[in-house]
């Protein structure tokens, strides 16, 4: 009886020599290069006013914020001590005005 094998069942022989080193290559060389590409100027400009324009947004975002909380504090103590007048009134409407501040935390 036959027995039927493929060639790549069959053994082969292979004499393969190890590369020889080659000294003149540097192993900085061996290393992958980068595949990143620096951005261009154009690309830079962009990105640096997007940053300037979110920081002046933030900044003048917080200012409103601590506008409207200053305002809503004078406002209470407008409404807590009213319409009177007299002295001792106008003190603590003072001292409670100069409390507020402008920060919005």
């Amino acid at each position: 009886m036959a027995v039927l094998t493929s060639e790549a069942d069959k053994p082969t022989e292979t004499h393969e020599q190890p590369a020889a080193y080659d000294e003149s290559v540097d192993d900085a060389d061996a290393r992958p290069a980068r595949t990143g590409r620096r951005p261009s100027a154009p690309a830079l400009a962009a990105i640096a006013l997007a940053v300037v324009l979110a920081c002046l947004i933030t900044y003048s975002l917080l200012r409103i914020a601590g506008e409207e909380h200053y305002q809503s504090c004078v406002a209470a103590i407008n409404g807590r001590y009213g319409t009177a007048s007299d002295p001792l009134t106008r003190l603590a409407r003072v001292n409670g005005v100069k409390a507020c501040s402008n920060s919005p935390f």
